[in-house]
């Protein structure tokens, strides 16, 4: 499978910053770190096949939407695992193109949150 080219929205862009800001205030640097490494390993992953394990069509939130839970990038992680990853990439397919709409919490109401075209 061909390999996709990755862009990241800026809501997504923003839902990174918070987490990232969030995990280093709570847990510390090498935590934060980790779960970067967990993100670019989960968004590596996807554009090596966007349809991989773990991906969902969301068709329920928007046409052409999917979902794709950190954790099931986790063991692919060389520098540290992250324990209890907790978000998911929410993304769409445009031809060669994986385009990352929002980085949400596993606890958010995703039909809130999942920006309308």
């Amino acid at each position: 499978m061909a390999h996709h080219l990755i862009t990241v929205t800026a809501p997504a862009e923003r839902d990174l910053r918070d987490i990232f800001l969030w995990s280093e205030t709570e847990f510390g640097n090498s935590a934060a770190d980790r779960y970067q490494a967990l993100v670019e390993r989960a968004m590596a992953d996807l554009a090596d096949n966007p349809l991989r394990p773990g991906s969902k069509k969301r068709e329920d939130l928007q046409p052409g939407i999917y979902t794709y839970h950190l954790a099931s990038s986790r063991e692919n992680v060389s520098e540290g695992r992250v324990k209890s990853p907790r978000h998911f990439l929410v993304y769409r397919i445009v031809m060669d193109r994986i385009e990352i709409l929002r980085v949400l919490h596993d606890s958010r109401d995703l039909d809130r949150h999942v920006p309308r075209d």
